[in-house]
């Protein structure tokens, strides 16, 4: 009995709680995040109509790329 409380005293002090091993996910930021996302994938239908005419938005690359970036950023963090 005295050496199965001494096994279970040398694992409880060998692992890491579930807990501290992942750092706590920001809901805030993933939020803010989101809605950054949104708010720029909103904007792109009109520029693509844009396009068609012949003309193209200044910052629609750059709204691409960043809704790349966000995506993978919320797909990692989300994933974790």
């Amino acid at each position: 009995m005295r050496h199965a409380q001494e096994l279970e005293t040398q694992n409880d002090k060998g692992f890491p709680s579930p807990d501290s091993s992942q750092p706590a996910i920001d809901t805030l930021a993933l939020q803010r995040d989101a809605d950054q996302l949104a708010a720029l994938a909103a904007s792109v239908p009109p520029g693509v109509k844009n396009v068609n005419r012949g003309l193209l938005a200044k910052d629609m690359l750059q709204k691409l790329k960043q809704i790349e970036k966000l995506s993978k950023h919320l797909r990692s963090e989300l994933g974790r």
